[in-house]
């Protein structure tokens, strides 16, 4: 619980080659643990909520609710087609609400497809009406998911079974602006303004230089420089100061060191732009790409060894065998090749093939050899 409420939010993502990626992303912060903590505060305590493709708080709900009754703000062509869309399908609208109150929580193939304008789109989801109608029913916050079975969404009324102690404040917009700006402070500790930038919602008429600014005043955040680098006037950094070393420390003075494997979808190089500027490390997701055009894998994990990132993995379940197979291994040209550092990395495998429950580590791909005892 820790954890998410640091990160601010879990993305999921339906890739499950090694596992999903927000079961990946908590284990890199806290080694092996048991999953079944994290569906008991989902749906047991409530204490988390899933919104969006993605895991948040419960105590975040204000901001989300904001934001929600404003759902699909803006006037350029995607927020009038689902404009369009909902006003089209009302009959849909009511066959899931009513369906939902009478029955719920229930499957998206409970419904039936009364829609009476089809979703176009060119991708999947296109045609995929009750589907598209719960996002953005859920998006309003008028319905939620409750629940899972199978992997498959359980989807009821959204304020039905919410614990009695959730949050109902009703919060202004400047306040909304600063506690969507200092969520991603808090979760990421070092931000630029153009990162700020690009995830600031165009349904905030508030100048996120104006919260910025606020924050600054009342020493929440600082202005901070990447080493010697100088740093554009037009694109500030900021730093969380309740995660600033007092002067003359570092900040890392009292921490443990850390070896472990990053989810690319993990929450600090989801940004490669931010990733690439304070790690030097050039960071693509390879999913997409034809197999005969990728660099480094399919599911390449990096490597994360204290505060650098220095190489990267490509692995994978083989779940006939029941054995964790490490395709690839690559490093970075600067990486360490410490026995201490191949003792660390081969230790984050360990505990990543303990965590899945598998009974093996298989090395299959070349290893650098500055790394070769990894597979010993």
């Amino acid at each position: 619980m820790t954890v998410a409420r640091r990160l601010g939010r879990l993305q999921l993502d339906p890739t499950n080659i090694v596992t999903r990626s927000h079961l990946l992303v908590l284990w890199s912060r806290l080694g092996s643990y048991d999953p079944e903590n994290l569906e008991r505060l989902l749906w047991r305590e409530r204490r988390l909520l899933e919104h969006r493709a993605f895991i948040v708080p419960i105590e975040e709900l204000p901001v989300y609710r904001w934001f929600m009754r404003r759902f699909p703000a803006g006037d350029s062509a995607w927020p009038r087609r689902v404009r369009r869309f909902l006003e089209s399908n009302a009959p849909l609208r009511r066959h899931i609400l009513t369906r939902l109150r009478r029955h719920g929580p229930l499957p998206s193939r409970a419904f039936e497809d009364v829609a009476d304008a089809s979703w176009r789109s060119r991708g999947w989801t296109s045609g995929r009406n009750v589907g598209q109608m719960l996002e953005f029913l859920s998006a309003r916050g008028e319905v939620r998911v409750t629940g899972r079975e199978g992997g498959e969404r359980l989807w009821d009324l959204a304020d039905r079974s919410l614990p009695r102690w959730t949050p109902h404040d009703r919060l202004s917009e400047r306040e909304v602006a600063r506690r969507v700006v200092e969520r991603s402070l808090r979760a990421h500790g070092v931000v630029s303004r153009r990162y700020l930038g690009k995830r600031y919602s165009r349904a905030l008429t508030v100048p996120l230089d104006t919260i910025l600014a606020d924050l600054v005043k009342r020493s929440v955040i600082a202005p901070a420089r990447l080493g010697e680098e100088r740093v554009s006037p037009k694109n500030p950094w900021y730093v969380y100061l309740e995660y600033a070393a007092p002067t003359g420390r570092s900040s890392g003075a009292d921490s443990k060191p850390w070896t472990t494997l990053l989810s690319p979808f993990d929450n600090l190089i989801h940004d490669r732009e931010r990733t690439a500027q304070l790690f030097d490390f050039d960071f693509r997701l390879e999913i997409y790409v034809p197999r005969a055009r990728r660099r480094h894998g399919y599911f390449v994990m990096p490597i994360l060894h204290e505060d650098r990132l220095i190489g990267r993995m490509d692995p994978e379940v083989d779940r006939t065998r029941n054995v964790l197979v490490i395709n690839a291994v690559s490093a970075e040209p600067d990486a360490p090749a410490t026995r201490m550092v191949v003792t660390a990395i081969k230790g984050a495998v360990e505990d990543l093939a303990t965590f899945l429950g598998v009974g093996g580590i298989e090395f299959s791909g070349r290893l650098p050899g500055r790394w070769a005892r990894l597979s010993s």
